[in-house]
């Protein structure tokens, strides 16, 4: 379907991507890193705006803000792999590389924006990676807004509350 809809012929489709895991992956990277913006995550343009806001409160807020844009985007696409990739291990690497890209991205954006100063007391720019991570993840994305119903306007809203009182003083 997706050779017939890029008017190419399957073989295309798999000398470029492989195999159906690898067209998911690129989906999955071209909607993260969208308008060709960098692979590393603190070239993009959205992080260089947050680094110039004035205080960590903001550009978590920021950050949470745009990664509820992002997971609207990504959500769909993890719940194929996940319904898929049981048993088969092709796409059970896939979920782990996944996984391993948003968590390592996540971290060294959260580093950078904490830029010397503190999260909440006893809270390291390693575990609110962590927690970050967690409470902006995909699967709780296609949780709250597909199973309980949630507009994304509420996602995005409760996405910033709880980032906000989960890390921030």
């Amino acid at each position: 379907m997706i050779a017939e809809h890029a008017g190419v012929a399957p073989e295309t489709v798999y000398s470029i991507y492989r195999t159906k895991a690898g067209v998911l992956e690129a989906v999955v990277r071209a909607t993260v890193q969208r308008d060709d913006e960098p692979e590393d995550p603190l070239q993009r343009r959205w992080v260089k705006r947050l680094l110039r806001f004035p205080d960590l409160h903001a550009r978590m807020i920021g950050f949470a803000r745009h990664t509820a844009q992002t997971t609207e985007l990504t959500s769909p696409i993890y719940a194929i792999i996940a319904s898929a990739g049981t048993g088969e291990s092709e796409l059970d690497d896939l979920q782990r590389t996944l996984l391993d890209m948003r968590f390592d991205g996540q971290r060294e954006i959260m580093i950078a924006l904490a830029h010397g100063q503190q999260f909440r007391p006893g809270l390291t720019a390693e575990h609110a990676a962590d927690t970050f991570s967690a409470l902006a993840s995909p699967e709780l994305h296609h949780l709250l807004t597909v199973s309980r119903g949630w507009s994304q306007r509420r996602y995005a809203q409760w996405l910033e509350q709880i980032v906000d009182a989960a890390l921030l003083e």
